[in-house]
């Protein structure tokens, strides 16, 4: 526990039941083979399974490099995020972890409320420009060092809410395992010899995989690439053990390439109304055969998807543009209407989803997009 931390923290409250048992839960996915590349987002999706947050994020500090890569939960639009980018590097001296690598590269977890004081923290030029654009009352973070020179920092947010110690023992009770995950996953990238191929096979796990001889004959599939070949090769018979013709063709002809181990091919694209498939085609590292790995990319649901949020058709469409950065005279020359009657709508719009400022409702965007798709 950070010694800058005030004296009630250095006492772990103590915990439930219920948080024990999460905490478990947690652990069994953690501790399960995550590719180096998505080791990140991974443990942000899982820390809200124990401590309640609106959205969370994390942000890979290299000071080696001189890099800090930031990613939030749910993705904004990149012009979104590049405002907030700037605003909150306008202000970042005021952060308790962005003024403190020592501290980052120690591992530390801490309370941002606490840790500046609340009165403070609403009075600083970080909440008021950064976190109240955003609608964020309290931020809770952590580091984990992974390297002399680099950490791995989580943050979640609340909107309404302040964080409190059961919160903060929870983060501190499950950072020494996100760091030997790390560490295990670091080990079998690795042990593979080649992480672009280990990434590919993690994502396998979750998009579709299929097994083939040195032949090019199928193996087996997983449940998920058969689903994949029942979605974008309706002539192909469900109860078929082999791969639709189609695809067949094409692994007999790209097969014969001489291809470095654990490289890829060209890959084979299948549209739909569901969206692109790609299929690639990848050499076994220990073994004879081949590997095909199905990449599904789903058509993004369109402006009327937004009326779930209580909006008009016309204010659906408003908001949609606006949640990619565009400004009021840009949507009214893109849909052929008076600024003044997009600003009406911008302000309806606010009334709806309940914010103040055009990030929060972009936010909003973002996250009923995240759920849709």
């Amino acid at each position: 526990m950070s010694r800058a931390e005030p004296a009630s923290f250095h006492h772990m409250p103590q915990l439930s039941s219920a948080d024990f048992q999460a905490h478990q839960a947690i652990l069994l996915e953690l501790y399960a083979h995550t590719p180096l590349s998505e080791f990140p987002s991974r443990v942000a999706r899982l820390l809200p399974k124990m401590i309640h947050v609106q959205f969370n994020g994390t942000t890979d500090m290299n000071y080696g490099a001189g890099t800090f890569q930031a990613t939030r939960e749910p993705a904004l639009d990149p012009n979104v995020q590049s405002d907030l980018n700037a605003r909150f590097l306008a202000h970042a001296s005021e952060h308790p972890l962005s003024a403190s690598q020592h501290d980052v590269l120690r591992g530390v977890s801490l309370i941002t409320s606490h840790r500046l004081g609340r009165r403070r923290f609403a009075g600083s030029g970080l909440y008021n420009e950064f976190y109240r654009s955003i609608s964020v009352r309290d931020e809770l973070g952590m580091s984990v060092p992974v390297s002399d020179s680099r950490a791995l920092c989580f943050f979640m947010w609340r909107e309404a809410d302040w964080f409190h110690p059961r919160d903060l023992a929870c983060l501190e009770l499950l950072r020494p395992h996100i760091l030997q995950a790390y560490r295990n996953a670091e080990c079998l990238a690795r042990t593979l010899g080649d992480a672009g191929l280990m990434e590919d096979l993690g994502e396998a796990l979750a998009r579709g995989l299929v097994s083939l001889d040195a032949q090019g004959r199928v193996r087996d599939w997983s449940q998920r690439g058969r689903q994949f070949a029942r979605d974008y090769f309706p002539e192909w018979p469900a109860t078929s053990h082999g791969l639709p013709d189609p695809l067949e063709r094409w692994v007999r002809l790209h097969s014969a390439a001489l291809i470095p181990p654990g490289k890829a091919r060209e890959a084979f694209k299948v549209e739909s109304t569901l969206g692109c498939l790609t299929i690639r085609l990848i050499n076994r590292v220990h073994c004879d055969g081949y590997l095909l790995v199905f990449d599904e990319q789903k058509r993004a649901p369109g402006p009327e998807s937004l009326q779930v949020l209580g909006l008009t058709a016309r204010e659906s469409v408003v908001v949609w543009w606006l949640a990619q950065g565009k400004t009021n005279p840009e949507i009214a020359t893109i849909l052929g209407a008076n600024v003044l009657t997009i600003k009406k709508h911008v302000l309806n719009i606010f009334g709806k989803l309940g914010v103040e400022t055009r990030t929060a409702a972009a936010l909003r965007v973002a996250e009923c997009r995240m759920q849709l798709a």
